[in-house]
């Protein structure tokens, strides 16, 4: 699945390859405890973004509510509302200054996991419409029996986040 640092398949020869700082990315933000990607977050990495959206491993997530503030250093939430005067959003600045906040620093993605675990699972000679089960929403899944490597016999395969938290299963 990763060669030489770059994650490909071999059944999905179409799939973009995704460099070594993708899945750096993607993997740190699987363990956070929502999967998802802020505006502020895209921004910072724009490749890795691109890379994650050509594969078709995320999906829109409702936009952001809060956003950090610039003025207090431990980034307090600013909550976002809407303003009839400039007809757009933002935020009211410690000053009581209107702060407008372009769009795409809103937006948000959420990682589509069963997209990743089909991408992860792609040369394990899966079924055809092959889909893995969730057991505990957004945290465990049962990816099924798979063929992995030479072995005859298939092996029962979970895929889990954030096993380092005790509280997340």
């Amino acid at each position: 699945i990763c060669r030489g640092g770059d994650w490909s398949t071999v059944s999905d020869r179409n799939a973009p390859v995704l460099g070594r700082e993708t899945v750096e990315f993607l993997l740190e933000v699987l363990e956070q405890p929502e999967p998802l990607i802020s505006g502020g977050a895209a921004e910072r990495r724009p490749d890795q973004m691109q890379a994650l959206l050509s594969a078709k491993l995320l999906v829109p997530a409702e936009s952001e509510r809060v956003i950090a503030s610039p003025w207090d250093d431990d980034d307090s939430p600013m909550p976002v509302e809407w303003s009839d005067e400039v007809e757009g959003l933002g935020y009211l600045s410690p000053t009581g200054r209107f702060v407008a906040v372009a769009p795409p620093r809103l937006r948000r993605w959420r990682i589509d996991v069963p997209a990743v675990l089909r991408r992860l699972c792609s040369d394990m000679k899966l079924p055809l419409g092959w889909q893995a089960d969730p057991l505990v929403d957004g945290q465990l899944w049962d990816v099924g029996l798979l063929g992995i490597g030479r072995r005859k016999e298939r092996i029962s395969v979970w895929f889990a986040r954030r096993l380092w938290d005790p509280g997340a299963l």
